[in-house]
């Protein structure tokens, strides 16, 4: 750090701290779009979406609009010298941990420089946020995880998505809208989980009301929990099961199209979606037999085997020989030789 940035951020601090000017952040109301609107962020770059000061984790979460450069940040605090800070894996969300927000009646964080990673140009203006000493400001956040890839092969194989939350306020109900490819997936099964449950009742047997397009079905379900009292800390709160389409072939999205929860009051709050899509490749299924997945059971499979007789586990080419373990034992033997000759003439499967 230069000593320029070390003057600006002395500065910043002698501002908020001997001015006694105490600028803090709105609470959410119904008119928001977003669950938090940052009046402090003076400076109008909207980098900056919400700030949360979690008093019972000790950390302060900041949520980025877009992805930041992480080694071209400045940021102190008046409570604390030293702190970790930790990016998410797409560099929109920083956690500041190893700290203690009650060594201060009003914690500040003084945010001065900041790039994003698509300008790496410094956005300038100060960032002063401060905490209240309490849980009122908020901002949650909704992500869908699922398979990288899956085999689309005979017989049913299952792709299963969760639907998870952190840092969600009280709320008594949470809709959500989702999509996928109805070539790819098919509709098997859903659970409401950590307390919540369906609300009404959706479409062709499922607690989904699904519509659809083409090939793209769009899912709208609501979740109700009226003695709930809010998240911490990553929560699943819907599990998908679909069916996989036999002979299927590439990459198909999962995506959330949008997440609102309900305090009891007022109108729904949009909720940001932190990681709204998962990509799964659906992969050729093979044969065991078929050691060098060529699409056929033949004498190449066979020779293949022969180049890694005995070779086990835990030896220095089991990555490549593993393939000819048919049988599963950890070991190349003649049991795989067998096997793969006992199948030699079966019919592929395409």
């Amino acid at each position: 750090m230069n000593k320029k940035r070390i003057v600006l951020m002395a500065v910043i601090l002698s501002v908020v701290l001997i001015a006694g000017t105490v600028y803090v952040l709105s609470a959410p109301s119904a008119s928001q779009k977003g669950i938090l609107d940052l009046e402090t962020n003076y400076g109008d770059s909207g980098v900056i979406t919400s700030v949360y000061f979690d008093y019972s984790k000790d950390i302060i979460l900041v949520n980025f609009s877009e992805p930041m450069h992480t080694t071209t940040f400045g940021m102190g605090l008046n409570f604390a010298k030293t702190w970790t800070k930790t990016w998410s894996a797409n560099n929109t969300l920083l956690t500041i941990s190893d700290i203690d927000l009650t060594a201060d009646e009003l914690p500040t964080l003084i945010i001065y420089l900041m790039q994003t990673e698509a300008d790496k140009k410094d956005i300038s203006e100060p960032n002063i946020f401060v905490g209240r000493g309490e849980e009122t400001i908020n901002t949650a956040f909704v992500s869908i995880t699922g398979p990288a890839s899956v085999v689309s092969g005979p017989g049913t194989t299952t792709a299963t998505y969760t639907i998870s939350a952190e840092y969600m306020p009280a709320v008594s109900g949470i809709e959500l809208e989702f999509e996928v490819d109805g070539s790819y997936l098919s509709s098997k099964d859903y659970t409401a989980l950590s307390g919540f449950s369906f609300l009404g009742e959706g479409n062709f047997d499922t607690p989904i009301y699904w519509k659809y397009s083409g090939d793209t079905w769009t899912g709208k379900v609501t979740l109700i929990d009226l003695d709930y009292t809010g998240i911490s800390g990553p929560t699943d709160l819907l599990k998908m099961d679909f069916n996989v389409s036999e002979g299927k072939l590439g990459d198909t999205v999962v995506k959330l199209n949008y997440v609102k929860v309900s305090h009891g009051e007022g109108d729904p709050i949009v909720v940001r979606i932190l990681d709204g899509e998962v990509v799964t490749t659906f992969e050729q299924y093979y044969l065991p037999w078929d050691v060098n997945k060529d699409g056929d059971i033949d004498l190449n499979d066979i020779t293949f085997a022969l180049q890694y007789l005995l070779a086990a586990e835990g030896d220095a080419n089991w990555e490549q020989a593993r393939a000819a373990d048919v049988n599963d034992d950890k070991v190349v033997d003649s049991r795989d030789l067998s096997l793969i000759l006992a199948n030699y003439t079966v019919p592929y499967y395409q």
